[in-house]
């Protein structure tokens, strides 16, 4: 299930903005053409309403436009795509970090939502909340729930705990380290890359 996340970037100021003066031009150049075309709309049709098309432009932006390489380039989007599929290993204190564990993750993202679910031999755990950070280097950090696998140790239990990890400047890896709660008492790193 997707939640919303955090970023410290200024787009959504910015191009919320933007969007909602594109939908009041178009409402009015619409709106100017019926008018010239002597086109009279059914009372029970209304006319294109700056509101309705800024909901419009909103939810195509969200889903899909923001994604747009041209946009990244020109510096309009700050926040960085990293949905996809990613593999990698973690190293845990559980063990004494002395072997990997295999995992695979899945990142859903648009511009103002995402979910992250990391699944490994023994457990899985999906993200409730996160941020994604811009200023100083890209860094997703999230809490996630994890819930061990029916064939897990006796002493995993379902637990939260938090992950912070670094984007690569090619943004094909990220890196970082992860938590548990005072249940698991848990550290670890965590090493993905970006599946093609």
């Amino acid at each position: 299930m997707p939640h919303p996340y955090v970023t410290d970037s200024d787009e959504r100021r910015i191009v919320t903005f933007y969007l909602a003066v594109v939908a009041l031009g178009v409402a009015i150049a619409a709106s100017s053409l019926l008018k010239r075309l002597s086109i009279e709309l059914p009372t029970w049709v209304d006319g294109p309403s700056s509101f309705s098309l800024f909901g419009l432009f909103y939810a195509a932006f969200k889903k899909w436009l923001w994604a747009g390489h041209f946009l990244h380039k020109v510096g309009l989007v700050k926040v960085p795509r990293i949905d996809g599929a990613w593999s990698g290993y973690i190293v845990t204190s559980f063990d004494a970090g002395n072997s990997k564990h295999d995992v695979d993750v899945q990142i859903r993202q648009d511009w103002t939502e995402m979910s992250i679910v990391l699944t490994g031999s023994h457990s899985k755990s999906k993200s409730c909340v996160g941020s994604i950070l811009v200023k100083e280097g890209v860094q997703l950090a999230y809490e996630y729930v994890n819930e061990p696998a029916p064939g897990a140790v006796d002493t995993m239990h379902a637990h939260r705990g938090y992950a912070r990890l670094d984007l690569s400047a090619d943004g094909n890896s990220l890196d970082g380290e992860y938590y548990s709660g005072r249940d698991r008492q848990n550290i670890g790193t965590i090493h993905l890359a970006r599946q093609k």
